[in-house]
């Protein structure tokens, strides 16, 4: 609630609180939040989800230690009433290092990370005036770290699942399809056209686009939303 986080606030220096009204965009609130960045480094963190207590401390040291740019961790996708066991490293789950293509590849694929905000720690001097597009609903954060890796060199890597993803009742594949899910596509259009001149992150895109493509098809089936315009679009991407 607003008044525990003012009790926080109090209590603790470096813990700012700013009241705003809800926004039609998740978007919106974040751009405003990016304005207020005082710090060196900034991370993102759903309302519903919780990480382990050593979260942010080993994304630091790895950010830090190795001089990264941006610093990323394994997660754990599960419902509120399940807690997964983390389960020890092996030997051969080491720390790992990529070049902004290797990244960006990865990001693209999702194997190892994907497009989300959090599990992520980025250096403040990597914004460069970068923000979330209002007008994507659907695949934002995708957007925004796209932008963002793009202003970076060196990216590190830990395996070890430290941020607990809550999947909640309104996912996009539980929730009843409308039109602002297909925004999703419309990232990937902005992606396909930064990378067009790299044959190798051109081909992850559109992969990725492809498969996105199918799934919305499936949702306006199962949903029975009809609309031949959207299906032709959808059915004609390659």
């Amino acid at each position: 609630s607003l008044a525990l986080l003012n009790e926080y606030a109090k209590k603790y220096k470096n813990i700012e609180v700013y009241p705003k009204q809800n926004e039609a965009s998740i978007s919106k609130t974040r751009n405003f939040l990016l304005t207020k960045i005082k710090s060196k480094y900034f991370t993102f963190f759903d309302i519903d989800d919780y990480a382990e207590p050593t979260y942010i401390e080993t994304l630091y040291n790895s950010l830090t230690s190795y001089d990264a740019d941006v610093s990323m961790c394994g997660k754990l996708r599960h419902s509120e009433n399940k807690t997964p066991k983390i389960k020890q490293l092996e030997n051969n789950q080491s720390i790992m290092f990529f070049n902004r293509q290797e990244a960006i590849a990865e990001l693209l694929s999702s194997k190892l990370f994907n497009g989300t905000v959090w599990a992520k720690l980025y250096k403040t001097s990597t914004l460069k005036n970068i923000n979330f597009d209002p007008n994507i609903h659907y695949g934002e954060d995708l957007d925004f770290v796209f932008q963002l890796m793009q202003n970076c060199e060196r990216f590190v890597y830990s395996p070890k699942p430290l941020y607990h993803y809550i999947i909640r009742k309104n996912s996009l594949v539980t929730s009843k399809f409308n039109l602002k899910k297909v925004t999703c596509v419309d990232c990937y259009d902005k992606i396909i056209n930064a990378v067009k001149d790299d044959p190798i992150l051109l081909t992850c895109a559109k992969s990725m686009q492809g498969l996105i493509a199918i799934e919305i098809l499936y949702y306006t089936w199962r949903d029975k939303y009809k609309d031949k315009q959207l299906k032709h679009r959808l059915n004609n991407i390659k």
